[in-house]
């Protein structure tokens, strides 16, 4: 969570009006990356530490891998969405992880996350071909979230699972 955290001040901070370092900032969601890519396959660990015997002997507080992925992008998102390259770069860079990710929640966090930057970076884009850049790029993460068992809306996700319990909360139980 701290490395998360870190990234996204480093990247806001670039992005900010003084700043307008559009290159921090994508290196940033090239490291957010890198640092989800370890843990979306299989998702984070389970809450529970137990000692040598199996005894439970310390329980955090469960953190979802979706809520990380929000945290991380909403307010990048909302700092690029008059910037193209960024807005680009969230989506690629949510696409990739998209490839990656195996819990439903999270999936359906990666799709919503897509779906907010391009609406957003769209009604902020110039030209037709910035629009279509960004509707190809938001095409590609609900292609790759269909491709690794997830549906492209994430309504229908939700009301499958039946809410937001997921694979997390199956883990925490045990």
């Amino acid at each position: 969570e701290y490395l998360v955290q870190l990234l996204v001040e480093i990247a806001l901070r670039a992005l900010s009006p003084g700043m307008n370092d559009m290159y921090t900032a994508v290196a940033c969601l090239d490291h957010l990356f890198g640092a989800f890519a370890q843990v979306l396959p299989h998702g984070l660990r389970a809450p529970i530490r137990c000692d040598y015997e199996g005894r439970t002997r310390v329980e955090l507080y469960p953190t979802r891998l979706a809520d990380l992925v929000e945290a991380a992008f909403n307010p990048i998102r909302e700092a690029a969405a008059n910037n193209l390259p960024v807005a680009l770069r969230i989506l690629e860079t949510l696409d990739r992880m998209a490839g990656r990710a195996g819990e439903p929640d999270t999936r359906e966090a990666i799709m919503l996350q897509a779906e907010l930057t391009a609406t957003a970076a769209i009604r902020h884009a110039e030209t037709d071909h910035d629009r279509e850049a960004l509707s190809r790029r938001l095409s590609a993460v609900r292609t790759s979230i269909e491709a690794h068992g997830g549906s492209p809306d994430p309504a229908a996700d939700g009301a499958a699972r039946g809410g937001r319990g997921g694979p997390t909360a199956a883990k925490a139980a045990t």
